[in-house]
């Protein structure tokens, strides 16, 4: 298992088999994340 951290920014990525997870310091951050990337993320209602 591996995790990646940025002492930068507090987000850390820990990928896995079919996919990553990412953690955000807070609901904004990760908003804007959902955002930008919303081409890269499923489709699925639920997002998984």
């Amino acid at each position: 298992m591996v995790l990646l951290a940025s002492c930068t920014t507090g987000h850390v990525y820990a990928p896995y088999d079919g996919g990553a997870g990412l953690f955000f310091r807070n609901p904004e951050e990760r908003n804007a994340a959902r955002q930008r990337y919303r081409d890269w993320r499923s489709r699925l209602p639920s997002g998984l």
